[in-house]
């Protein structure tokens, strides 16, 4: 095999980055000979000899941002024409991509300079084959929406043009990230990346995702924390038609469907008797008075400054005030789904997860496959709130689809969303 079929995966002295350069087939534009070969001078960045860029984020998009946010920062130091760039979701490689949770609020501080560097990296490996192609040093370059000027010359090329030769550059070491005061991305009224198709309802979110022969299932879970299921009564749901099967799986009962509609209707339906072991007889009135009695007894001292007790004493007015709040769900706008599709030899998930790779272990161990026989695909969020960090649902979708051999789409009601929160 030519050594240009292979890809070569080449660390970047710290960096943390990773060169991956290959050809794919022939370029079949008429006219002089075109570069085929792509620049990706790290995990994030793409540039196609027809000028496309592309731009990966590895962070899950539940309407904060992401999705443009972390773009902008390797667009600006690529010099980026932002409104040309073709923006792509990751799919879940810790080996690859590094650390992918989405929480915490920390994407944007997170990322900001490994990005930064990113970015640097590709925009100084572009101007050294500019360099080269002229033959002039590269402080006669400057970069400009995704072109290389000659400043001398003016002559253009564009990153497309370059990409090839591009891929031939040493990759800096420390590649020379540029002054704030001339940003002209970061820090501007950048339009969202995933307005439109929010809009026009192409956005894909876990309850879009459609697959050729799938079946639908919902989960009906223990009403009490940690209850197991005793029994339930098949011919209490008898009468509707398009139930498909019914079993037990780690977290309750699993009910297969031809249809939403019946997973629900089943799900208000079927009998059920629950084990609730430890927790039975738990709820909020009881939870409410241990809390209330653990009040009284002494804290911990967090943080101590000045002496308390002698303000309390010398104040003409004492204040005190009982604050109560009850478990509350986070109540994200999409209930909890995920599609899932067991093969023989691989595994297939759909969900909007704050936790891919935490996702693809999961589904790695209940299908007994190697993690890289396990391909998450992260849709839209609707909604997190970390949340969706726990890909318990993730768990029982696989597991669902483990035992029918098909894909199968796995979506909570509701009521279960609300009451089985984490």
């Amino acid at each position: 095999m030519d050594r240009r079929d292979f890809i070569k995966v080449i660390s970047t002295a710290g960096s943390g980055l990773v060169l991956g350069l290959y050809l794919p087939s022939t370029n079949k534009l008429i006219g002089k000979p075109v570069a085929t070969t792509l620049f990706e001078p790290n995990v994030w960045i793409t540039v196609q000899p027809d000028n496309l860029v592309k731009i990966l984020v590895s962070k899950s998009e539940m309407g904060q941002g992401v999705l443009t946010s972390l773009p902008m920062i390797i667009a600006e130091e690529m010099d980026l024409d932002f409104s040309k760039v073709v923006i792509e979701k990751a799919p879940a490689n810790r080996k690859k991509y590094g650390w992918q949770m989405t929480g915490g609020s920390n994407s944007v501080s997170g990322g900001y300079k490994k990005l930064r560097k990113a970015g640097a990296t590709a925009r100084e490996m572009l101007v050294m084959a500019a360099s080269d192609e002229w033959g002039v040093s590269t402080s006669e370059c400057k970069t400009q929406n995704g072109i290389v000027i000659n400043k001398r010359t003016g002559k253009e090329l564009s990153y497309g043009d370059l990409a090839e030769k591009a891929s031939q550059q040493k990759v800096p070491k420390k590649p020379v990230l540029k002054d704030k005061k001339d940003f002209s991305i970061i820090g501007q009224n950048i339009k969202r990346t995933d307005t439109f198709s929010k809009v026009n309802g192409t956005a894909q979110f876990g309850m879009d995702v459609q697959l050729e022969g799938m079946v639908y299932a919902t989960v009906i879970h223990s009403p009490v924390f940690g209850g197991k299921l005793k029994s339930y009564n098949k011919a209490s749901v008898s009468d509707i038609s398009d139930i498909i099967k019914i079993f037990e799986i780690e977290s309750g009962l699993a009910i297969v469907t031809k249809n939403t509609w019946a997973g629900l209707k089943a799900s208000k339906q079927i009998k059920i008797k629950w084990d609730e072991g430890e927790a039975a007889g738990l709820d909020d009135e009881k939870i409410r008075k241990d809390l209330i009695e653990a009040s009284k007894e002494k804290g911990s001292v967090v943080r101590k400054e000045g002496n308390v007790k002698n303000a309390l004493k010398s104040s003409n007015n004492i204040i005190k005030a009982l604050y109560e709040s009850p478990l509350q769900a986070h109540a994200t706008m999409e209930p909890m789904n995920c599609t899932a599709y067991v093969q023989r030899d691989k595994c297939e998930v759909w969900a909007g997860t704050q936790d891919p790779n935490g996702a693809r272990k999961i589904a790695s161990k209940i299908t007994g496959l190697s993690k890289k026989q396990v391909e998450v695909n992260v849709t839209f969020l609707g909604g997190g709130f970390g949340r969706r960090a726990f890909n318990d649902y993730v768990s029982e979708a696989v597991e669902i689809s483990n035992e029918m051999k098909k894909p199968v789409k796995m979506i909570w009601s509701r009521e279960e969303d609300m009451q089985h929160d984490y």
